[in-house]
């Protein structure tokens, strides 16, 4: 339906009606009709000058007239006036009919060229969509694109046709601007292409910005009073100026991956020292400095012995021999003290590493016979994973989103895998992929006890533990059986009929619930009913209110967006704040600073963000940037699109730290608007940040590393 506004005569921007083709990727089979006034009818997209020029002899491009009256109560009078129709390729003269009142104030409903594929500027000035569209994908990669192409236009019709008439540049940014607008989207605020919630969100701190006033303070945007104000990143207060806390509590709200606490681990392999010796013997990086030494037989044989020890406080340890630094690391032995709730679960995941590697060196052994064996390329990357230092990653990092757990368990209930499942594995699982792609649709029956750990370390620390109030919970019930399938998958002897009834009975339960765990989507209540306390706990973990809807926007004078609201700009809809920024208890002081120290650090390097920059510059021969970074490690910190468009920033109070992006993801996005993939130099710790306080939050997110240094 044509929109009728009623604007001043010389007004711009007079076409209303939101355009049907936002971007060029709708369909044209749908708003792509045929003109069939013409003579030799053809679609809207095929128009062009002498199209146009034979609608205007045909009267036909002329605005709908109103049946009210105008404003002022007089009547309407049809005009008609000589305007321009502009492409970037040619200009064709039409004549247009708009509707004037008549009073002196010249009311006037302007033509409206929508659905004939134009733009209407203003009563003179008419431009093609589709030159809009291209100009405005051109302003998403470079704004200087934007002038070379209407330059270039101009000057090739300029040279052809010397007596054309050209649209000046400053028009086609306006119009072009105009209809971006219209779209419902600006270009200073929004990208055309990826909306207002990107699939892919690129983060980073800017540092070395000076002192407002001058002063001797380094860094920061806010000069030196900064120092009494409280950062963008600190927690949320109430009405009463008492910080929002929230207590976390490992295996009740969260998975940790150190060996204190209580709970399930993110980790397969729990001591660090048997880490170490499994990141060796993958061989994977060979030139690393602490892992690309190769094991000696000793140490193999250790591995092995270890593993295979139910007295997992039992600790064997390389040490370098005090009597000869050239020599071979002197064997340890002490005991560690380990919580008794810890000891059944490392057991049994060291017992599923070991028949993996003994299954490993079989594979070995037949190809390079000698010891100690080598492991082979095949298995290489799994294993240097599981063996990863405890600062970079934990284990869950494997399989990386919901849909991935699904193919994991279609394998590991003897399903072959399809062409989908492959491709499911290749985006959010692409270890596992190439190991299947290996050993063909299925993994090998050696590999599926320290599979199934691997499951369920993931299934649960994307915030599926303890949803149980009172009973054991929906997660627990979904996963026995998963479990108990594995278990008669083990058994050694083939199944009897009533074992087998019993699989598939236990394969049905696991497929029918764990599907809604692994994507933490509530069950339906015939299949398993969630006790009220129970919906209440999972949808506060996946950002809703108790009642199940999404959150709200604060208020702006709302006492939980003070620091935001003062520190922060991101004005785009759907980025408003929602959720307050608590105080997570005992990982955080009063203004959310970790108290482990290394949780704000770059990677495994030891050093803050601000540092570690510093270090490169310096390593780089720059040595006043090294120096300027060292001392300015605050500044401002921006979202932005792969297109380079801004979706906000914040001032940087203090050294820039997991929190900054933390901050803004939990509190102003709903979790069915976070991106897929999170690009940030630093984003090996800003997942273990995220996953140890909203897990649930950001179990389907990618964390990715923009550089490699």
């Amino acid at each position: 339906m044509r929109v009728a506004a009623v604007m001043p005569v010389e007004a711009e921007g007079v076409q209303v009606e939101v355009p049907k083709l936002v971007r060029p990727t709708d369909s044209w089979d749908v708003h792509d009709p045929e003109v069939t006034l013409l003579r030799r009818p053809v679609r809207v997209s095929e128009l062009t000058d002498r199209d146009f020029k034979e609608l205007s002899t045909l009267e036909c491009l002329t605005a709908p007239c109103p049946r009210a009256p105008p404003p002022c109560g007089t009547g309407w009078s049809g005009l008609w006036q000589t305007a321009q129709i502009y492409s970037l390729e040619w200009s064709q003269e039409v004549q247009l009919r708009i509707y004037c009142c008549g009073c002196h104030e010249k009311h006037t409903v302007h033509f409206n060229g929508e659905a004939l594929g134009l733009y209407a500027w203003t009563r003179g000035v008419v431009v093609t969509q589709a030159a809009c569209q291209l100009l405005l994908r051109s302003v998403q990669n470079s704004g200087s694109a934007f002038g070379g192409i209407v330059s270039a236009q101009n000057a090739t019709r300029r040279f052809f046709k010397p007596n054309a008439i050209l649209l000046s540049e400053e028009t086609w940014s306006k119009a072009s601007l105009g209809f971006f607008r219209l779209c419902g989207r600006q270009i200073l605020e929004c990208c055309s292409l990826c909306g207002p919630h990107p699939a892919v969100l690129l983060y980073d701190g800017i540092a070395g910005l000076a002192c407002a006033d001058g002063g001797r303070q380094k860094g920061g945007l806010a000069g030196t009073g900064a120092a009494q104000v409280r950062p963008f990143t600190a927690p949320s207060r109430d009405f009463l100026d008492v910080n929002v806390q929230k207590v976390m509590e490992p295996g009740g709200n969260y998975l940790a991956a150190s060996l204190a606490g209580a709970g399930l681990k993110r980790r397969l392999v729990h001591q660090p020292e048997l880490r170490t010796l499994l990141a060796r013997f993958s061989g994977h990086h060979p030139a690393d400095v602490e892992f690309g030494k190769h094991l000696t037989a000793r140490e193999y044989e250790e591995l092995l012995v270890a593993l295979d020890r139910d007295d997992v406080q039992f600790v064997t340890d390389f040490v370098a021999d005090p009597d000869d630094a050239d020599g071979d690391p002197v064997l340890l032995h002490w005991r560690r003290r380990i919580r008794t709730d810890q000891v059944g679960q490392m057991r049994s995941k060291n017992k599923a590493v070991l028949e993996l590697l003994e299954s490993i060196e079989i594979e070995a052994m037949q190809v390079e016979p000698h010891w100690p064996p080598s492991c082979p390329g095949t298995w290489s990357e799994l294993l240097y994973s599981l063996g990863a230092p405890l600062s970079v990653s934990d284990d869950s990092n494997l399989i990386q989103h919901g849909r991935a757990l699904g193919v994991v368990r279609k394998l590991l209930l003897g399903e072959a895998a399809n062409d989908h499942d492959r491709i499911l594995l290749a985006e959010h699982a692409p270890i596992l992929r190439r190991l299947l792609d290996h050993y063909g649709d299925r993994f090998p029956a050696f590999f599926h006890p320290a599979l199934h750990h691997l499951y369920r370390l993931t299934l649960f620390g994307r915030g599926a533990v303890g949803l149980g109030v009172g009973r054991a919970g929906w997660a627990l019930s979904a996963i026995e059986g998963l479990d108990v399938c594995m278990w008669l998958q083990r058994q050694p002897n083939p199944l009897s009929v009533e074992q087998r009834q019993a699989f598939d009975f236990w394969a049905a339960r696991a497929n029918s619930l764990l599907p809604g765990v692994e994507t933490l989507t509530p069950p339906a209540p015939q299949r398993y009913p969630l006790l009220p306390a129970e919906q209440e706990l999972l949808n506060g973990r996946l950002g809703l209110e108790i009642d199940g809807s999404e959150s709200a926007a604060f208020p702006h004078d709302h006492p939980y967006c003070r620091e935001q609201q003062d520190l922060g700009c991101y004005p785009l809809p759907g980025w408003q704040q929602k959720r307050p920024l608590p105080q997570y208890r005992p990982f955080e002081d009063e203004l959310g600073r970790s108290l482990e120290r290394h949780e704000e650090h770059r990677c495994r390097s030891g050093l803050t963000i601000g540092e570690f920059d510093a270090k490169i510059a310096l390593d780089s021969g720059k040595v006043k940037e090294a120096k300027r970074l060292q001392q300015h490690t605050k500044g401002g910190f921006v979202f932005c699109c792969p297109h380079r468009v801004i979706y906000g920033w914040h001032v940087m109070l203090r050294g820039e730290s997991p929190r900054d992006p933390f901050a803004v993801l939990y509190t102003r996005l709903q979790r069915r608007h976070l991106p897929r993939f999170l690009v940030y130099d630093n984003a090996c710790k800003l997942q273990a940040y995220a996953m140890q306080r909203e897990p649930a939050h950001f179990a389907d997110v990618r964390f990715l590393v923009d550089r490699l240094v």
